[in-house]
């Protein structure tokens, strides 16, 4: 910006209609500085089934999964994380091409209060005043958008399993104990309980919710990562 600092702007949107969710400029793009703009705008507008993203902070990290804190909280909201392939933003055409039209219409303002502002301004304008194409003519994504009627829940929900998934709860360490041995999963799940489901002898898969991680080789003693990328299965 005009001060020199810089700003990372924080956007959702919804993928059907092209509403435009939420544009927040951060200081920093950060698990702290991202997640209270994702609860307020769940709270506004309903939990979406899924959110795209690129594998970047604070999206994606380079665990088991790619799971990161915000992933993970929005899994046990029940919103799964689909993160496209590493240099391929076309698989997130509709909201790239978003911030390629920010770009050309929002200017970079003098500090992050003014950039906030225009910021503001240039969503009311893409939502209610500015048609598009992929709508038809004259439409609006205002006209478009429906909030989800799925409520942000009162309490954060735990994460299940179903009776077919030998549950496990992921110790201070990181680890779990099975097989009578110590198995290094996530420092990030420390706390939290993952469902082993069995494929082949020794052979089982690693769920987070509704999401597979990595397999479990026992023949080889060994954990084995699975990229969760959109192509990727993602049921129990």
């Amino acid at each position: 910006m005009g001060n020199g600092e810089l700003c990372y702007p924080l956007t959702l949107s919804d993928g059907a209609s092209r509403f435009f969710l939420c544009c927040e400029g951060l200081r920093r793009p950060t698990y702290a500085q991202t997640r209270p703009y994702c609860e307020r705008t769940f709270r506004d507008y309903g939990l979406p089934n899924a959110i795209r993203t690129d594998n970047g902070e604070p999206f994606g990290s380079c665990g088991l999964g790619g799971l990161s804190r915000l992933s993970l909280w929005w899994i046990k909201l029940g919103i799964i994380p689909e993160r496209i392939h590493p240099g391929r933003p076309q698989q997130n055409g509709r909201h790239e091409r978003l911030h390629g039209t920010l770009k050309r219409g929002c200017g970079v303002q003098a500090s992050l209060k003014q950039q906030q502002r225009a910021f503001d301004r240039f969503r009311q304008v893409y939502n209610t005043e500015r048609s598009h194409q992929a709508l038809g003519r004259g439409q609006t994504p205002a006209m478009h958008y429906q909030p989800s009627l799925r409520a942000y829940p009162i309490r954060q929900p735990e994460l299940t399993y179903p009776d077919t998934h030998v549950v496990k709860r992921i110790q201070a360490s990181g680890n779990m104990r099975w097989l009578g041995r110590e198995w290094y999963v996530a420092g990030l799940l420390r706390g939290e309980f993952i469902g082993l489901k069995p494929i082949d002898d020794g052979v089982w898969f690693i769920f987070v919710g509704p999401i597979c991680v990595g397999r479990l080789n026992a023949r080889h003693t060994r954990i084995e990562p699975i990229n969760t990328l959109i192509d990727v299965p993602t049921l129990h």
